[in-house]
């Protein structure tokens, strides 16, 4: 599905199609380079999460530039460090904006700082935004609002903890804890596991625990609050490093927490490394994650050729998807006006047109069938690069994890592809998956 918006794309069509046909038409490019603004948790509480991100868009760049860069130039990525604080996540935002002249910029943080930056740069300033990890639904609220300049490259929320809450009720588990982060991801994971588990299971009691953004030593307090009354079933839904790796160490050691249930920030091997893997064996998570294919297989293979390991966290994957995205719109769009790209971008990113795999030699196609008039339709690393008028993510995908204490690994079973439009999730499992039927 396109979005087509009404000013500048129809006068764009218009030179290109003149070009095509009478091939006497020379098209101008812009006479600089396109630049690409990225803000990220490359230190902090979030650190471990933003580096891998960090990564992946310049992977997409080298890819850009080997496939022959945009309009004769080499493309540029920016990078901006929001150390885990919204504040300075808006400030990095408004300097790639005003001062580098970035065109688009594309956030590897999380829900509270991409709002911010949604709101202090992305609507006023009118920069396409695309981000990679914001998954709470408070995005969705007032999508319709941003004219197509806000878009989640991610799956959102319910396509994480829908799955998750399918699995605690196929355990038999009535009463439940969360123990989340109270922020906006916090608030969106405890409302999308609710909304569903009580579906799930009519009598189900569910008690909750808020935590502040900053971390701490301890959350006894909270926990034993939360698991009261028979609550044992506790689904952890804050950031792994400082917050849920706390409180996971006291479930155990106070005896509180019969099982534990793990999103995204708890798939970090060093969090069970530092905590013991046999107190937590056999547990599952379910996190974000590209739907398996020749993309991802790409990506990852990539990925592990240049840093030496594949990525060590969920999400990464998000970021070469937007690099790309960023410059093909760019191209369809002739143009480095970030207005001009938003128009093209739900162009190249929605069906339909040839399909657009990853890589330099799919990069250099879709830019050559750009080139020629022809429609692409890029479905990159992730899988699930369809959107709706809103700038939501039309499919999204979730990978279901375990802890496997024997080998000392976090063991992937298969990944959940949810469908936004009929809210269903179908699951696929791994060959080498020990849970294959999870729900």
């Amino acid at each position: 599905m396109r979005r087509l918006w009404s000013i500048g794309l129809a006068a764009v069509g218009f030179a290109c199609s003149a070009l095509l046909a009478g091939g006497t038409m020379a098209q101008d490019h812009p006479t600089t380079a396109l630049k690409i603004g990225m803000v990220g948790d490359f230190t902090g509480q979030a650190g471990a999460y933003g580096q891998p991100s960090k990564n992946a868009a310049q992977l997409a760049i080298e890819d850009v530039n080997a496939a022959g860069g945009l309009w004769g130039k080499p493309v540029e990525l920016l990078f901006g460090e929001a150390s885990s604080n919204p504040q300075q996540a808006l400030s990095e935002a408004q300097r790639l904006v005003t001062i580098e002249k970035v065109s688009a910029l594309i956030p590897t943080i999380g829900s509270s700082g991409s709002l911010a930056i949604k709101q202090g740069v992305t609507v006023p300033d009118q920069i396409l935004t695309m981000c990679t990890a914001c998954v709470s639904p408070v995005h969705t609220l007032d999508q319709k609002d941003f004219q197509g300049y806000f878009v989640r490259l991610r799956s959102p929320m319910q396509a994480m903890m829908g799955p998750l809450a399918k699995v605690v009720s196929s355990s038999g588990a009535t009463k439940v804890c969360v123990m989340y982060v109270n922020n906006a991801y916090g608030q969106g994971a405890l409302a999308a596991f609710s909304e569903t588990f009580k579906q799930l299971v009519p009598n189900a009691s569910i008690q909750s625990a808020g935590i502040p953004d900053a971390t701490a030593t301890t959350y006894l307090s909270e926990l034993k609050q939360c698991t009261a009354n028979g609550h044992d079933v506790v689904v952890a839904a804050a950031y792994g490093e400082g917050q849920a790796d706390v409180y996971m160490k006291e479930g155990i050691e106070y005896n509180l927490v019969k099982t534990f249930y793990f999103d995204e920030d708890q798939e970090a091997p060093d969090i069970f490394e530092r905590l013991g893997w046999s107190s937590f064996d056999g547990m599952i998570g379910l996190s974000g994650s590209a739907i398996p294919g020749s993309g991802l297989d790409y990506y990852l293979d990539a990925y592990a050729k240049k840093y030496g390991a594949p990525p060590s966290i969920p999400l990464s994957e998000m970021a070469y998807d937007g690099v790309v995205l960023t410059v093909l719109a760019a191209a369809k769009a002739n143009s480095a006006n970030s207005a001009d790209i938003r128009n093209a971008f739900f162009d190249v990113a929605n069906a339909p047109g040839e399909k657009i795999g990853t890589g330099v030699e799919e990069i250099k196609r879709a830019l050559a069938l750009i080139a020629a008039g022809k429609d692409i339709d890029y479905v990159g690393v992730t899988g699930m690069n369809e959107y709706d008028q809103r700038g939501e993510n039309l499919v999204g995908g979730a990978k279901f994890w375990h802890v496997d204490a024997a080998d000392s690994k976090l063991l992937t079973d298969g990944f959940v592809r949810y469908d936004a439009a009929s809210q269903t999730f179908e699951f696929i499992p791994s060959k080498d998956c020990v849970n294959c039927k999870p729900f």
